[in-house]
Formats: structure tokens, C-alpha cells, sequence
């Protein structure tokens, strides 16, 4: 009996080294055994170590890594391992073989040899949990045979290496800041990083279509692209004006092999984010909903903003639109993201963001000029309006015009035609002019302009021409109105005294 139990421990001896161990050997929590367990030896005292390569700065949830296992120093017999990925004391991921994997075997969750090796070398597949479970650590415990053929004169070594999980980049801060649909070919997008870090390009597109279309177009980046903190990357057709060329970090050729910066106020551009195989709109401007919108869509309330204008982002977007390009555009220039200015207009180019100061509405009269005294009973008020719409509702408008002359009623106006009053009285009046809102109420603040006049027609004013008039100017030179007193307004610019009548005036 005796013989047959001494017979059982020899074998245990051998298998112990001949072949894996037991699970829960790796160094890992919440035991932290090694390979001392069964070999002798103090740890990490010896020549070699065992150490991971492979392993990624950081993990993206449910990638696969290859991983290699290294142990190294003196030994006699070859090398064992057993290895384990945990997150705290949970196994974290998958481990698994691959057609690289040789004398290696899973025991449980536990990547192992399955024989000794006299590389020390073993290889495995890691698949990285399917969500962020914070940092996962792997541990391993190495093993170099000492020079019996028992466990005596064996080198333990042992090691771990904790990996994070990769924070994806926050792409929301990644957005159109400059758009321009200028005359000829001076066109170009401007993409503005405001997010915390350095943006690669790789995985970011920018999607095309034209004149109501689908999506017909995916253009990527330059190998390499990238976008510091803060900065801007300008795509710009490599036929437009110096200025923008001077300022654009890529240039494309017309259909060489991109039609990207070759766009009209109809074609829509977006700003996406590629993750295998899903695409995120980031950023998009003008909408596939509707269909082709004719010559382009309106912006801040300016009909067709997106054709032959200069758009800028407002300072205070901090994120895309994400493809809501109706609420983006808006309605008018409170509630728009963006600032409409004139085609070719290229100032605020290569930099974002910008204070841009649009002016206020305005409206004044330019004829005729206050205080003027005029010789009729009728006069035409002629007046400018900037920066404001005028127009019925439904036409786009912002609003349109009050007038009141003296103490009268106002006067609703539809248009900047100027205005025409008549059978005014003899004296001073009062004219006043302002601007409204569709439900016709002033303005907040008011914006208006008056004008004071005189008018005086007592005495019918005579034109020279009636004066000088003669039916037959070979027979007859006397003016029809000779003899009579006549009331005429000019300047005077020469006069004669002579001797007897032989006088007068040059009007």
C-alpha cells in the first residue's frame, strides 16, 4: 500500500512540471497565488521575467487583441505560464487560442502551457468586454525549470499590467464654421474643432448630393488629417480666388476624384462620423427632407442664404446640428446658428470663432430734407430700410411700415416705394415713419425717423418754360405772358442794368 501512494506522488511531481497548473496560479486577485505554490524558489529573484506584449494603452469595448506571454532567464527544462484578465476579481473579457497558439490550452478562464516550451513564448487572443468596465489587469505567473526533474531549482516570476478603457472621442464638438457659395469656383467648408482633444480625420467623411438626390458622394480626408484643439481644416476647390487658397488645408480639383467643394445653393453637405459600419451625422447644412429646394434653402431669414452667400457659425454654437438643419437655419437672425454675409465675403476665413456685430434695422428718410420749405401742395417721401424685410405676411417678411403725417390716422406701407402725399394745406407738418412686425407693433427697440416741412402755394409758382413758350419761334419771340406779373423760383445767376428798360436778369 505504502508503495503504490509513493508511485501517486512521483507522478503528481511530474505533471506539475510537465504540464499546466491548476487554475488560480496567475498572481491575481483575490489570492494572488503563483506558481510557488508548487515550485520551489522565492519570486522575482532570479535572471529572467515574464512580462505581456500586446496589450493596447487602452481597450475599445469588444475588440480583439492579440497577446503574447514572454518569460525568460536561466532554465533547464523550459518555460511554464498561466495567465487571467479581471476586472477587481472578475474575469474581464474573453481569453482565447488562436491558429497562432501553440503549446498553450484554456483551463476555465485561465490561458495556460500545456507543455513546457523552450521559447517561453505563448500567444492568445483577448476579446475586450463588450462595455467599459473600468480598468481591467493582467496577470501572469512565469515559470523557468531549475535543473532537477522535480520542482526543486525552479525561478518563479511574476507580473501585472492594468489597461483602461479607451474614452471614445466626443465628436460633438466637431462642426461646419464656415460655408461659402461665392461667385465662379470660390467655394469652400471650413470644420472647426471644439472638442478637448486632437481630432484625426480617419474616421470622419463628408457626405455629398446634388439637386434634391440622395447621398452620392463620400469623400474622405488625406491619410493623416488632423485637427488641433481650436483650430479649423478648410476644403476649398482648387480653382478659387488666392486669398481662400492661401488659407485651405486641402484643395480639390473639380471631379478629381471629389465634387465635394464644387456645390450650389442646392446641394447638400454633411459632416459624419464613421464607427464600422455606422455613419453619425455630426453636422449637415441644408436637408435631403423636401427634396431639391430650387435655388437654396433661406438662413437667418434671408431667402436662399445658402446660394451666394458666406455663411458663419455664431460664437456660441459649441456642437453640430447633428442633421437638424431646419432648427440650425432658423427663421431669422435671433434664433439661427449662423450669420448671413455677402457672396465673397471671405474675412473671417481660417479661424473660428468670431464676434461678427450685425447691424440693426434701420429706417430713414432721405427726401426731402427736414426743415425744407416746399412750393406745393404735394410732396414724395423717399426713404431706406436696412436690415429688415418689408412685405405682406407670407412673403418672407419681417414686417412692414407705419406713416402718419400730422395728427392723422396711421398708414400701413408694403413696400420701400416711396410715398406720395397730396392736397396738403399751407403751413408746417409733421411726418413720421416706422418700422413694425407682422402683428404691426413697433418695434422693441423703436426704430423710426421724422421729418418737419413747410409747404406754400399761395401764389402759383410760373415755370420758365411757360414763360418763355412761343409757338413759332421764327415769327414770333414775345412771351404769351407779356405784361403780366408772374411769381417764378430759380437762382439768379447774372444780371444787366442798362440805361432807359434795358434791364434784366438771368434766371
Amino acid at each position: 500500500m505504502k508503495k503504490n501512494i509513493l508511485i501517486i506522488l512521483v507522478h503528481y511531481m511530474l505533471f506539475a512540471n510537465s504540464n499546466g497548473p491548476n487554475q488560480g496560479h496567475a498572481n491575481n486577485a483575490p489570492n494572488f497565488n503563483n506558481c510557488t505554490s508548487c515550485h520551489s524558489g522565492n519570486v522575482n529573484t532570479g535572471d529572467g521575467s515574464v512580462a505581456f506584449s500586446g496589450l493596447p494603452d487602452s481597450y475599445v469595448p469588444g475588440e480583439t487583441y492579440e497577446i503574447t506571454v514572454n518569460v525568460t532567464g536561466d532554465n533547464d527544462r523550459g518555460y511554464g505560464f498561466q495567465a487571467i484578465a479581471q476586472s477587481g476579481e472578475t474575469v474581464a473579457g474573453v481569453i482565447s487560442l488562436n491558429p497562432n497558439s501553440e503549446n498553450a490550452e484554456m483551463n476555465g478562464n485561465y490561458v495556460q502551457q500545456n507543455s513546457p516550451t523552450t521559447s517561453g513564448s505563448w500567444v492568445f487572443d483577448w476579446i475586450a468586454p463588450s462595455s467599459d468596465v473600468g480598468n481591467v489587469t493582467f496577470s501572469v505567473s512565469g515559470l523557468a525549470t531549475g535543473g532537477n526533474s522535480g520542482n526543486g531549482g525552479d525561478e518563479v516570476y511574476t507580473h501585472s499590467f492594468s489597461v483602461p478603457a479607451q474614452v471614445p472621442l466626443d465628436f460633438t464638438g466637431l462642426f461646419f464654421s464656415e460655408y461659402a457659395e461665392g461667385s465662379s469656383n470660390n467655394k469652400y467648408l471650413e470644420i472647426f474643432n471644439g472638442t478637448s482633444e486632437t481630432v484625426s480625420l480617419d474616421d470622419v467623411v463628408i457626405l455629398g448630393n446634388y439637386n434634391g438626390n440622395p447621398w452620392s458622394e463620400t469623400f474622405t480626408f488625406e491619410t493623416g488629417a488632423s485637427i488641433d484643439v481650436g483650430d479649423v481644416y478648410v476644403i476649398a476647390s482648387s480653382q478659387a480666388d488666392a486669398t481662400i487658397l492661401a488659407l485651405a488645408d486641402e484643395t480639390l480639383a473639380y471631379a478629381d476624384p471629389w465634387y465635394i467643394a464644387a456645390f450650389n445653393g442646392d446641394d447638400v453637405r454633411a459632416l459624419a462620423q464613421i464607427d464600422g459600419g455606422d455613419t453619425t451625422i455630426l453636422d449637415m447644412i441644408g436637408t435631403l427632407e423636401g427634396g431639391d429646394p430650387g435655388t437654396g434653402w433661406d438662413v437667418a431669414g434671408v431667402e436662399n442664404g445658402t446660394a451666394e452667400h458666406t455663411l458663419v457659425r455664431k460664437a456660441d454654437v459649441t456642437q453640430g446640428n447633428e442633421g437638424d438643419w431646419i432648427s440650425s437655419a432658423g427663421t431669422n437672425e435671433d434664433d439661427s446658428e449662423w450669420h448671413v454675409l455677402e457672396q465673397d465675403n471671405w474675412e473671417y476665413l481660417g479661424s473660428h470663432p468670431h464676434e461678427i456685430t450685425v447691424d440693426g434695422p434701420s429706417i430713414s428718410i432721405i427726401s426731402p430734407q427736414d426743415g425744407a420749405t416746399i412750393s406745393s401742395d404735394q410732396v414724395s417721401i423717399e426713404f431706406s430700410v436696412s436690415n429688415f424685410n418689408i412685405g405682406s405676411d407670407g412673403d418672407n417678411s419681417d414686417g412692414h411700415i407705419h406713416y402718419v403725417l400730422d395728427d392723422n390716422e396711421p398708414v400701413m406701407h408694403y413696400s420701400i416705394d416711396p410715398i406720395s402725399l397730396t392736397d396738403l394745406d399751407d403751413g408746417e407738418h409733421v411726418f413720421s415713419i416706422w418700422l413694425v412686425d407682422s402683428n404691426h407693433d413697433p418695434l422693441d427697440p423703436f426704430i423710426g425717423d421724422t421729418l418737419n416741412f413747410t409747404t406754400s402755394h399761395a401764389n402759383d409758382i410760373t415755370a420758365i418754360y411757360d414763360i418763355q413758350f412761343v409757338s413759332d419761334p421764327d415769327t414770333d419771340d414775345a412771351s404769351p405772358l407779356d405784361g403780366e406779373q408772374v411769381t417764378i423760383r430759380g437762382v439768379v445767376t447774372g444780371e444787366f442794368w442798362g440805361s432807359n428798360n434795358n434791364r434784366n436778369l438771368v434766371v
